[in-house]
């Protein structure tokens, strides 16, 4: 099941639909498992940090603590900066991604 944030949680842009659940499960361990599926929006939006604020509340709404959330195969540096400030700011998760780009 794909649920998706409401698009007015965070501004008039049509990237809020951008950021969804595309997995979600539980591991062996009974941690809740995301797979964060990051389509259209793959930089912050003229500088405006609406893929943070984004990812920031998929999080908050949804993964609760401690969980596993993976950004898979991250495509470009705006993505992987993006990455590593969430990693940072939410010690509590387990956080990963995989830099596929030059």
């Amino acid at each position: 099941m794909i649920r998706r944030p409401p698009r007015s949680t965070l501004s008039s842009s049509s990237a809020a639909s951008d950021v969804y659940k595309r997995q979600m499960g539980e591991t062996s361990t009974g941690k809740s498992y995301f797979y964060i599926d990051y389509m259209k929006t793959r930089r912050e939006h003229k500088e405006q940090g609406v893929a943070t604020r984004l990812i920031e509340e998929f999080i908050r709404r949804y993964a609760p603590e401690p969980s596993i959330i993976n950004f898979g195969k991250i495509q470009n540096p705006g993505m992987y900066s993006i990455y590593e400030k969430i990693k940072e700011k939410y010690p509590e998760h387990n956080i990963s991604g995989g830099k596929n780009f030059r």
